[in-house]
């Protein structure tokens, strides 16, 4: 029950603990191929039905400023080629739907889990990504936040959520056995895919990384053995 009840809510979209759905009414859903959603602002060039047709691999977008509370991006981002013009192709997408969504606005993000099934088997997927790939955009999450400050837009990544086919269980998937008995690494199919729940963070990169610096680690309860 509960995982049915989850899977629907992937399907139509996630929120932030403490929100509801109904605080995100302008939503827009990029590359919906054949996902056309009552409701929503549906852009694809090329699906059969959609309200606004563009080819969102050439910025600008003809799209008004902060004009959307929700983005919905569902196995867009690994298409993204490595260069529009002379920027990197993803960070030129990513600014894109930064500059769309208001402050505060949501990108719900769906690809293929890096190295998957899911991920190798289409050749115009250009782009791999893992549960930590948007962490260079978050100032709370970046290792390198000197680094990180040099990104064009900030995202705050409030959740990860990994799908795995339900072959991926021990009873049912030969590959664990294949592992586990003979050494040989045939479980890379088991992770399919990747949904990230990010947040827009608005102002300057340099005063949002002051503002929010990365979370060290909690430390540990009780007194230290060696402090005695």
């Amino acid at each position: 029950m509960f995982l049915r009840r989850y899977a629907r809510q992937l399907q139509r979209g996630l929120v932030p603990r403490g929100t509801d759905w109904d605080d995100y009414p302008r939503r827009v859903n990029i590359g919906c191929g054949t996902d056309y959603r009552e409701g929503w602002v549906n852009v694809d060039k090329y699906a059969p039905r959609a309200d606004e047709r563009f080819d969102l691999f050439h910025t600008p977008w003809p799209m008004k400023d902060a004009s959307a509370d929700y983005v919905l991006a569902s196995q867009v981002l690994e298409h993204v080629p490595p260069r529009i013009g002379d920027e990197d192709g993803l960070l030129e997408v990513l600014a894109e739907i930064h500059r769309v969504l208001r402050p505060g606005g949501l990108l719900h993000a769906g690809v293929p889990y890096a190295g998957s099934n899911n991920d190798y088997n289409n050749i115009t997927h250009y782009r791999h990504f893992i549960p930590t790939s948007f962490d260079f955009l978050d100032p709370a999450r970046s290792r390198n936040p000197p680094l990180s400050a040099q990104a064009p837009v900030r995202f705050r990544v409030h959740k990860v959520h990994v799908t795995r086919s339900f072959r991926a269980t021990r009873f049912f998937d030969s590959g664990y056995h294949m592992t586990k008995y003979l050494g040989f690494d045939l479980n890379w199919g088991r992770k399919r895919g990747l949904t990230f729940l990010l947040e827009k963070i608005a102002g300057d990169a340099s005063q949002t990384l002051k503002a929010e610096p990365r979370i060290e680690p909690r430390a540990r309860r009780g007194r230290d053995r060696h402090s005695r």
